[in-house]
This record gives structure tokens, sequence and C-alpha cells, in this order.
């Protein structure tokens, strides 16, 4: 596979690596990135990685569990397939994001270069030096530009690791979660749909255990963060109880992540008048 330097064959064959999937949460797809630590690349392979990640990262990875932080593998890969391409890398990475159809691999990889590349960051890797101040900017607008295509498009909720993408958008322009946000809470679907972008899972182990236990919760502090002005928790659990009290017939997955949010909400702030117990 280091070998090839066409972009689509590429692709295609780490979509082929990625049917291959062990019980453990990894494959084959994993594998090559894991691999790519430890062998050189040529400048046709890199060129074309990069691309492939920027297209089909969403589809091959958001899933993926592994013993290490999936971000970790990618951080390290972007960065020696940008080494790979010697002088003069940052235009060529700009039109990868530009282009880039997985939205949350192709913001995390603008994320992971924009602050790598900056010289004033705590994240700065020499593996990016070749990259410039001005296209520094334009990898950025890239990216934010792809973000505000989904929104667009009717997109953005969908997209996996949601709250990673929300999280750069604030970072980047400040006022867009909150405006886009904003736009949803009003529509219970949509509502709800969000919500289930923050549940995420802990483990657990205590005596006796075997092994360690997977634990749903919901992610609360991220959650706040994205609301806009006006629209605190208790104004989130006022508007879950008319979902609730409405004809609507909700889901399983939709009474567990009101569940959690309460329970999480009253967790953090147990002055609230939130009601903690189980939703029906």
């Amino acid at each position: 596979m280091l070998e090839i330097v066409d972009p689509a064959t590429v692709g295609r064959t780490w979509r082929q690596y990625a049917c291959h999937r062990r019980r453990d949460g990894g494959g084959k797809a994993v594998d090559v990135l894991i691999q790519l630590r430890y062998v050189p690349l040529i400048e046709g392979f890199a060129r074309a990685f990069l691309v492939t990640l920027a297209d089909a990262g969403d589809l091959v990875l958001a899933s993926v569990r592994i013993g290490e932080p999936i971000e970790w593998l990618i951080y390290a890969a972007v960065g020696k397939c940008v080494q790979a391409l010697g002088t003069g890398p940052g235009s060529f990475i700009v039109d990868v994001v530009k282009g880039g159809q997985a939205l949350w691999t192709t913001v995390l990889m603008a994320r992971h270069i924009v602050e790598s590349a900056d010289r004033t960051s705590t994240h700065y890797d020499e593996q990016f030096s070749q990259i410039s101040t001005e296209e520094i900017n334009d990898i950025m607008l890239a990216a934010l530009g792809r973000i505000e295509h989904a929104i667009k498009e009717r997109r953005l909720i969908h997209a996996p690791k949601l709250p990673f993408v929300l999280n750069t958008l604030e970072a980047w322009a400040p006022q867009a979660p909150g405006a886009w946000v904003r736009t949803l809470l009003w529509v219970d679907d949509d509502l709800l749909t969000l919500m289930r972008s923050y549940k995420v899972f802990t483990t657990q182990r205590t005596s006796g255990d075997t092994f360690a236990r997977v634990l749903p919760r919901f992610d609360v502090k991220a959650f706040a963060e994205v609301l806009p002005p006006g629209n605190g928790l208790e104004q989130i659990d006022g508007r879950l109880k008319a979902i609730e009290s409405s004809a609507k017939s909700l889901s399983k997955e939709d009474h567990e992540i009101i569940d959690l949010f309460r329970r999480a909400t009253y967790s953090l702030h147990p002055s609230l008048a939130i009601d903690p117990q189980p939703s029906p």
C-alpha cells in the first residue's frame, strides 16, 4: 500500500481494510495508522493518504475503539504525511481541507495542523515548520467553510463526534455554535439528536469484577458550553418536559438521554430544580 500514489486507489484499499475488524475494536485500517509511525513514506503516498483521511476518515474511524484515542493515531499519521510532503505543503493541505467530505476527520486534521504549525502555540511541532502563517489562516478558513457548508445542508447535526466539531467552531468563530444551536432548541427531534451526541462512555471496575463495565453518561459541561445566551440547563429541562408531555412517542434512546441529562445536571448543580429521576 505504501507504494501507491493514486488517491482513489489508496482510498479504495483503506476502505477495504476497514471491513476487517477485530473484536477489540481494531482492524486493518487502524493497523495502517499505527504502522505509519514507524515506516518511511514517499511523497506520493503521503499526499494520497491525506486525501483519503479527509474523504473517508469519518466512515472508517468514527466508531473505532482501541486502547488509545484514535485522535492520537490520526495526529501521528498527519504529522508523518506532512513531513513527507517536503517544502511548501501548505497550499496542498488547504486544498485537502476544502475538499474533505469527512467532516470530523477533516476538522480534526485542520485543527491539529493549525495548532502544530503555530510557532507561538504550546502545541508547536517542527514537523509542520514548512507551513506559513498565511497558510495556517487559510487552513483554518477552509475548515470553517466545511462546517458552514454542513450547516447549510443540515448535515452538521449528524456529524460524528459533533462536540469536537462545535468546540473547534467555538475556538475559531466564538459566536457561531450558539447561533446554530439556537435553531435546534425548538425542534424536538433536533434537540434530542444534539443531546445524543453528548452521550459518552466511562469504564468502572469494582471489587470482584472480572471485566470493567462500560457506563453511559451525559457530558453536561461540554453541552452547556454550546448553549446560546439565555438558554441554560433549566431551560433545556423545561423543553424536555414539554417534549415528554406532548403526544409524541419517545424512543427508548430518547428516554435514556433525557435521564442521563437530568442525572448529570443534578450532579453538577444539585440546587437546580431538576428532577434527577428517570423519565418514564
